[in-house]
């Protein structure tokens, strides 16, 4: 009987020696990246519509996450869309950039094929107007000009899926976010456009994004 039992633990043993599944500590992600901000309305009537207040912006995103837990993430996002309104001054394009920094957790739930998560994330937006300067350059260089800028606090609510390809790499699917920014910056006139945020205290603006995700394990 003694002998029965040595051999049914001997037998186990392989079972219980396998590492469980691993969660990766670091993981960095980074993408294209789409925003349809709430930015400013062309000031001549009727200029009530809320898709007058709204632009598409184009860039990039990323982020750099901590696991201190299988089912949480420590997250910093960042995130810069453009976007021109057609919008001449001394005959050269205006240019507008938003920006994100952003940082707090991420709840995840992993399996072997995917990751999903959601976040609540809070930090810092800017927003600024670009045009070309006037001062003489020389030949062939665009000296840029600042005109107008404003930051505030900024929140993201939002989610996402990852799906692993390799035990080092994954495809976000998607990320997409609800943002809220905080500036107050008077409107600025260009035109027929109000160009900077609308003097009011929230904006609200909806981002998405995909990409890749790049995995470190500790050894």
């Amino acid at each position: 009987m003694n002998r029965r039992i040595l051999l049914a633990l001997v037998s186990a043993l392989p079972v219980c020696a396998q590492p469980a599944e691993q969660t990766p500590v670091i993981e960095i992600f980074g993408g294209p990246s789409y925003a349809n901000v709430e930015y400013g309305a062309p000031k001549a009537p009727p200029a009530t519509s809320p898709s007058d207040r709204r632009a598409n912006f184009f860039g990039g995103q990323g982020c750099f996450s901590f696991t201190p837990h299988k089912n949480i993430r420590l997250l910093g996002d960042f995130g810069m869309q453009s976007w021109r309104p057609g919008i001449q001054w001394w005959s050269r394009d205006t240019k507008f950039r938003n920006w994100q920094f952003l940082l707090g957790p991420q709840f995840t739930k992993r399996t072997k094929k995917s990751t999903a998560f959601t976040h609540v994330l809070a930090g810092v937006g800017t927003t600024h107007l670009t045009v070309p300067s006037i001062t003489p350059v020389a030949p062939g260089e665009d000296n840029v000009s600042v005109i107008t800028n404003d930051s505030g606090f900024a929140m993201a609510f939002g989610g996402g899926l990852d799906v692993n390809v390799r035990p080092h790499f994954a495809i976000r699917v998607l990320q997409a976010d609800y943002l809220l920014t905080h500036f107050h910056r008077e409107p600025l006139l260009a035109g027929n456009y109000l160009i900077n945020p609308l003097a009011r205290s929230w904006q609200s603006h909806f981002r998405l994004g995909a990409g890749v995700v790049i995995k470190l394990y500790a050894r």
